[in-house]
């Protein structure tokens, strides 16, 4: 199993893209790519596209959609740890 850091702040910004309410359920999250070495987050609300790319190491293609909910709880969960 790989794991992968997402810069928190990176996350936050392409969080601002994401639609809050949309029947396309792949707008109203973060869809995380991950492949060639390169962890990309991209996020729309259908007028606009935000992207973030950084490097991931060697590792296998995936790509998904995290959903808002869980995206909102990360972030939280983040805020609270201390540093």
């Amino acid at each position: 199993m790989n794991t992968y850091n997402i810069n928190t702040d990176a996350l936050k910004s392409i969080f601002m893209f994401a639609s809050r309410k949309d029947v396309r359920y792949y707008l109203t999250g973060v869809n995380v790519e991950i492949s060639t070495g390169t962890l990309r987050l991209t996020a729309s609300d259908g007028h606009t596209l935000a992207t973030y790319t950084q490097e991931a190491g060697d590792s296998d293609s995936y790509t998904l959609t995290i959903p808002r909910e869980s995206i909102e709880l990360a972030i939280k969960a983040v805020g609270k740890k201390p540093f």
